[in-house]
C-alpha cells in the first residue's frame, strides 16, 4: 500500500506499456505509475483511467524501475524470460533495476562497485519502514542493504555510461 519503487524483473511475451502493468497488478489497486526519462530529464505520470493512447502510456524496459502507488497491499508473480542485461545510465538520475540476478547475494556497495566511479548516489526505497537509503561510495556510514529483484533503485551518476550486467533471470 502506498509508494513503491519497482521494476518488472521479468520480459513478457509481448510488448507491455505502462497500462498492461497496471492491469497485471490490478487496475482496482494501483493509483499511478511514474515514470521517469532521463533523456527528457521528465517524469510522467501514467493513471489507469488514461486512454492507451496516452503520452504518459510508454514502454515497460527491461533495466527500468517504476514508482507505483497503490491503494492496497498486493503481491505480484511475474512470467517471461530474462530482460536484456544493459542499462544505460545518464550524467544525473535515473530511475532503473537490475535486470538479472547476478548469482550471489549482491549489497548496494557490490552494485555500486559494479556501477562504477561514476556513481555518486544510489537510493533505494524500503516499503516496510516507509523510508529512503541512500548509498554513498566511500562512505562508511552508508547502509548496506541486500539487492533485491523486482526492486527499483535510483542512481545519480557524474557521466553518461552504459553498465553491462550478467546473470540469470
Amino acid at each position: 500500500r502506498g509508494f513503491n519503487l519497482v521494476s518488472a524483473p521479468l520480459k513478457p511475451s509481448t510488448v507491455w506499456r505502462l497500462s498492461d502493468l497496471a492491469a497485471y497488478i490490478g487496475d482496482d489497486e494501483v493509483i499511478s505509475i511514474v515514470s521517469y526519462s532521463s533523456e527528457r530529464q521528465k517524469a510522467l505520470c501514467y493513471l489507469p483511467s488514461f486512454p492507451a493512447d496516452d503520452p504518459a502510456n510508454v514502454q515497460v524496459k527491461g533495466g527500468a524501475a517504476y514508482i507505483v502507488i497503490m491503494g492496497e497491499v498486493r503481491n505480484v508473480t511475474f512470467h517471461g524470460t530474462a530482460w536484456e542485461g544493459e542499462v544505460s545510465f545518464p550524467a544525473g538520475m535515473s530511475l532503473f533495476a537490475v535486470p538479472l540476478k547476478p548469482g550471489a547475494e549482491w549489497r548496494l556497495s557490490q552494485l555500486a562497485e559494479h556501477i562504477g566511479k561514476r556513481l555518486t548516489h544510489l537510493i533505494t526505497y524500503e516499503p516496510a519502514s516507509n523510508r529512503f537509503w541512500t548509498y554513498v561510495p566511500d562512505t562508511e556510514s552508508s547502509p548496506d542493504i541486500a539487492v533485491d529483484g523486482g526492486v527499483g533503485y535510483i542512481a545519480v551518476t557524474s557521466r553518461p555510461e552504459t553498465v553491462t550486467f550478467a546473470g540469470e533471470a
